[in-house]
């Protein structure tokens, strides 16, 4: 690597100064900014002052029209009646200017609005009683009289809750803004004090840079180094992988080749003892062929879940229900087993042999554990948002709460082996290949009332790892009610 060029302390000092001339510059920009929302923050809080003065002059106003009502009412001194504009035409003047004045305040326009309509019907109340009396037209102890005086009544409460609650909402404007010009007030001094600080941390920022930069070229070289060594891991595991596969199909081969030894051995004994061989020897040798039979399906299965979202193949659009379809005819349920596939099956991108290892054991774990003289298998779908959740359900004994996560382990089987015929490793297997995959499995159950295992397959194929591609073997014709 080359040597650094050496920056030269005048260099240093230039840059200093610039960015020192730019800090300030941004800084005055700042308090300029302040000092405008300070002023602004002013203004509102005197316009929250003014509209409550404006508040209290038009209650007033009210109560004077109340006042010169009763007054005449009481001792007909015309004295008592303005010689001006009357007071309805005042009120709204005044509730026109508080309209106007907060007008930024949606909610309280629409009290002004209404405080405009409830005052003024209030005043134009009194200056109709006022004329009436003075054109004595009404009797001042008339019941006409008086159902003004109870209207005019309600319509003074209206005004004075309107009021009340606008002057509530202004205090707590009110308070808002000062608390606003509070915070501008002390922005900017933080603002200045702030870009003190600023000026004081370059100096010694400055002095840091070469450290820093001297400690950054040495964590990337150990970065790099930490890179080409994790390549080396990587590429080891895979080449380890490898290995282990090649390992398994030898040995799962040599392994299978004594056991249909054995298998064979077993029926020649049978065949060559004849009459001469007892029922219970007859049984046992059954019983011999019949663990043979499951040891191999166990090398199988202990395969298929090694290989288990590993592989990956080349992703296609796959009919769902035409794959359902062709499972079931591939597992030939017996005449009394039922499968009931839902019409509503959607079609996906997705590898259709992981696919089709997920619904076929599930499915053929539904027809073994199902009731003994009628199994019945439900298969569903429905549209969780970024996936489908496909559900399997029997109507077997169930599966009690604290089974329910065990059931997914390896070799993990509620029923004994040589009654369900099972490994303990397909539902291990439908997890491994539905996580590796993005997505999730569990199952809802309870004793006695059957199992549902729910499968949440992700609608958006992500391949996060090269494809390889395979063949699959096509299906076989389908038979099965839908």
């Amino acid at each position: 690597m080359a040597p650094r060029p050496e920056i030269h302390p005048k260099a240093r000092a230039i840059v200093f100064t610039i960015v020192a001339g730019f800090l300030l510059l941004i800084v005055t920009g700042l308090s300029l900014i302040v000092e405008e929302k300070s002023q602004t923050a002013d203004y509102w809080v005197a316009h929250s002052f003014e509209v409550r003065s404006l508040l209290d002059r038009s209650l007033v106003l009210l109560l004077d029209a109340e006042t010169t009502e009763r007054g005449y009412l009481l001792t007909d001194d015309v004295s008592y009646l303005r010689s001006d504009a009357s007071f309805s035409d005042l009120f709204a003047l005044m509730t026109a200017r508080l309209e106007a004045m907060v007008a930024d305040h949606p909610s309280q326009q629409a009290r002004a609005r209404v405080l405009h309509e409830r005052g003024v019907q209030r005043l134009r109340l009194i200056d109709a009683v006022i004329d009436d009396r003075r054109s004595e037209a009404v009797d001042s102890y008339g019941a006409g009289l008086r159902v003004r005086m109870e209207r005019g009544k309600a319509l003074t409460n209206d005004v004075r809750s309107l009021i009340g609650d606008m002057k509530a909402e202004e205090d707590r404007l009110l308070t808002d803004r000062r608390a606003r010009k509070l915070r501008f007030d002390r922005s900017a001094t933080a603002v200045i004090l702030s870009a003190s600080g600023i000026l004081i941390a370059m100096g010694v920022g400055l002095v840091r840079i070469q450290r820093d930069l001297d400690r950054r070229e040495k964590l990337e070289a150990r970065l790099v180094q930490e890179k080409r060594d994790r390549e080396r891991l990587i590429r080891d595991l895979e080449r380890s992988n490898r290995d282990l596969d090649q390992f398994a199909y030898a040995a799962s081969h040599d392994l299978k080749a004594p056991l249909r030894g054995i298998t064979n051995l077993s029926t020649w004994v049978e065949e060559d003892l004849g009459d001469r061989l007892n029922e219970a020897s007859r049984k046992h040798l059954e019983q011999l062929r019949g663990r043979v039979a499951r040891l191999e399906s166990l090398i199988d299965g202990i395969l298929s879940y090694s290989r288990a979202g590993q592989k990956r193949t080349t992703p296609e659009l796959v009919d769902v229900g035409k794959l359902l379809r062709n499972i079931v005819d591939l597992l030939s349920p017996d005449n009394q087993a039922t499968v009931v596939i839902a019409p509503n099956m959607p079609s996906l991108t997705a590898e259709p042999v992981p696919l089709q290892q997920v619904f076929q054991n599930l499915i053929d774990n539904a027809l073994k554990h199902g009731r003994t003289d009628q199994p019945r298998v439900h298969i569903d779908v429905a549209d969780s948002g970024f996936f489908w959740d496909f559900s399997v359900r029997d109507n077997g004994q169930g599966i009690a709460p604290e089974f329910h996560e065990r059931i997914w382990g390896v070799f993990q089987t509620l029923e004994s082996r040589d009654k369900t015929g099972g490994t303990g490793i397909g539902l291990a297997t439908v997890r491994k290949i539905v996580e590796s995959r993005g997505g999730t499995t569990w199952v809802e159950s309870s004793p006695g009332q059957g199992a549902t295992f729910h499968v949440a397959w992700p609608k958006k194929f992500v391949d996060d790892a090269p494809p390889q591609p395979e063949d699959p073997r096509p299906a076989p014709a389908s038979r099965i009610s839908q």
